[in-house]
């Protein structure tokens, strides 16, 4: 294969530039379109998140530290007169603290997260001035963007009549305001805000094969659908995880250029590969594979790829805050 590189810019994407058909074998890209269909805009029925009381407010609720000495963590709060004795811990689950979001001032965010086998969920107390602004109780995933002050949620609200409501969506912080987004399945596995977008993706098919494409969703803070694609993305971890993978595959967006998505994959200690993804022009660049140091970055790609795209956290670590669920697209309950 030439050692040529064919993309010239990390940052424009102007001139259509050649692809490379062995890249089109590994990781064709479909654009699917931003059309929402009238089934995939019904938000979750919602229900009872698992191992946290119906009515969970710490403002008014009793509770203490108890100590197990074989649980894991061995010291956690125990709510007062609760007949399922439900446990949590505050901003973090091994140690107290240790997974704390810090949002900018006047703003604090507090998470109660509740956990019983090998389940969880939240209860999310946000304040301003250190007045409560608000309360999110049964909460199985969020994520938050603290450069916007967005937050991502799904979670189910009680209603009256005992019954629950279910949210799927953004969270306007400052002013408390909610935008749902629709049911796809790019949320049916990994999600984050990444370059002031929030990115999802998921196998379009049961992930637990690894089978199928995988749908990729770019959304705005707002909850606008900003680009739809198909691209054939590599898992692992899936055949005996009941649907709970991790992507070999890195997505970002590109460092200094919120219009381009980057998709990164290390094969082994010796191929790479980078595909940039133009959501404007829905247009799609291929860069040559180089050698590669490792799975966690291209550095033996980065004497071939354009300046910029070292930047990348390519160690999957989330590059804002947040908690998920594997599956952040809403389970009927």
């Amino acid at each position: 294969m030439s050692k040529h590189l064919f993309l010239t810019s990390a940052l424009s994407l102007a001139t259509l530039l050649p692809a490379v058909p062995a890249f089109a074998e590994q990781m064709p890209v479909t654009w699917l379109g931003t059309e929402i269909s009238s089934a995939a805009r019904l938000q979750p029925a919602g229900g009872k998140a698992e191992c946290q009381p119906e009515n969970f407010d710490p403002a008014v609720a009793g509770f203490h530290k108890d100590t197990l000495p074989d649980g894991e963590p061995s010291s956690s709060y125990l709510v007062d007169n609760d007949p399922d004795y439900s446990r949590f811990m505050i901003d973090g689950w091994n140690k107290e603290g240790d997974h704390k979001i810090v949002l900018p001032e006047p703003y604090e965010l507090k998470d109660y997260e509740f956990g019983c086998l090998s389940e969880s969920s939240h209860v999310l107390e946000i304040k301003k001035d250190g007045k409560r602004q608000a309360l999110y109780q049964h909460v199985d995933a969020f994520f938050v963007d603290t450069g916007t002050l967005t937050m991502f949620m799904l979670n189910s609200r009680r209603l009256p009549d005992g019954k629950y409501a279910g949210f799927r969506g953004f969270v306007d912080i400052p002013s408390g305001r909610t935008t749902p987004i629709p049911r796809l399945a790019c949320l049916r596995g990994e999600s984050r805000f990444d370059g002031g977008k929030f990115i999802s993706y998921g196998a379009a098919t049961d992930i637990r094969g690894a089978k199928g494409p995988t749908e990729i969703c770019v959304w705005d803070r707002l909850g606008n659908l900003q680009a739809r694609l198909s691209a054939r993305l590599f898992w692992h971890g899936c055949a005996n995880s009941g649907g709970d993978c991790s992507l070999y595959d890195a997505v970002r967006m590109l460092p200094g250029d919120p219009g381009v998505l980057a998709i990164y994959s290390a094969f082994g200690k010796k191929d790479c590969r980078l595909v940039l993804v133009n959501l404007a022009e829905a247009l799609t660049r291929f860069a040559e594979p180089g050698q590669a140091a490792g799975a966690a970055g291209p550095a033996g790609c980065a004497g071939k790829l354009p300046a910029g795209i070292g930047k990348i956290r390519w160690d999957g670590a989330k590059a804002e805050d947040g908690i998920a669920a594997p599956d952040v697209s809403g389970r009927s309950r």
